[in-house]
């Protein structure tokens, strides 16, 4: 059995377990999630039906240096929600997110993260009223 099979299966048994844990919600909350994990689904079988004809995965390209600092940095904005809040928080990860993987116009990348937050606040919070959560800074 190819490698691309047995991982399809694998994530297979993923989305059962993660559809089982839908019921343990509301309805009115888990139809987006049961969504997302259709797809995932799907793309499971498709990988089932049409694997690779080859396997040389190597550990470089799956785990590649930028892929490691794009998810550290994921987990660090996380962590640092609940204590600056969306928009500190955001800010300074777009930001630091952009200048990592390209360090030549840091000062362009503070605008655009400025410019990305404020239609984001008129957007959801003035038109649409929809609150992002404050955190202990803001």
């Amino acid at each position: 059995m190819a490698l691309d099979r047995k991982i399809s299966l694998v994530l297979v048994g993923v989305f059962v377990a993660f559809y089982a844990a839908t019921y343990r919600y509301p309805p009115e909350i888990v139809a987006f999630p049961r969504f997302l994990l259709w797809v995932f689904l799907g793309l499971s079988v498709l990988l089932f039906a049409f694997p690779k004809r080859h396997s040389n995965y190597s550990f470089k390209t799956i785990i590649s240096k930028e892929k490691v600092a794009a998810a550290l940095m994921l987990v660090a904005y996380a962590a640092a929600f609940p204590i600056l809040g969306f928009f500190a928080t955001t800010f300074v990860f777009a930001v630091v997110y952009m200048s990592v993987f390209n360090k030549k116009y840091w000062k362009k990348y503070i605008l655009i993260a400025a410019v990305y937050l404020t239609i984001i606040y008129f957007v959801f919070q003035k038109w649409l009223y929809v609150w992002f959560p404050e955190g202990l800074i803001m």
